[in-house]
């Protein structure tokens, strides 16, 4: 019996193939790409993790698929097309909103404590913080 079979006879909402409904088929490559650095980091379950860029929330619903309490946030000024999106009824969907916390933050102005974070994933999003903010927002995440 495969994972994803197990999850479904139990009602588990993450399964792969309720996942790849809510986030399509990109979700694969992005669950095999952060399992791979998670496995590098060797991260304890439960860590918490702060995901920057949330977008419709992939990035950070994989994370807490992991379990993993995960802190995700964007700029409240941002008004791209990724902003905003339904991140926490993707979470909800994939049974894990209970895991997800969501902040408004600047990359390159993080509102959190020295050391809050175990990691800090820029999964797909520093090429939307602004060329001179960059450093900063590296500068920060070694903070956070």
């Amino acid at each position: 019996m495969t994972k994803s079979n197990r999850h479904a006879q139990h009602g588990d909402p993450s399964t792969d193939e309720n996942l790849a409904q809510i986030f399509g088929d990109f979700y694969a490559r992005i669950q095999s790409d952060g399992r791979r650095v998670l496995k590098d980091l060797n991260l304890p379950a439960g860590s918490r993790v702060l995901d920057v860029g949330t977008g419709v929330g992939t990035f950070a619903t994989f994370l807490a698929i992991e379990g993993h309490t995960v802190t995700t946030g964007e700029p409240s000024s941002d008004d791209t097309h990724y902003a905003g999106k339904a991140w926490a009824e993707n979470a909800e969907r994939a049974g894990v909103r209970d895991r997800l916390e969501f902040v408004d933050f600047d990359a390159a102005r993080m509102p959190f404590e020295d050391g809050a974070f175990a990691a800090v994933f820029f999964f797909g999003v520093l090429h939307h913080v602004d060329p001179p903010d960059r450093r900063a927002a590296l500068a920060e995440a070694l903070r956070v």
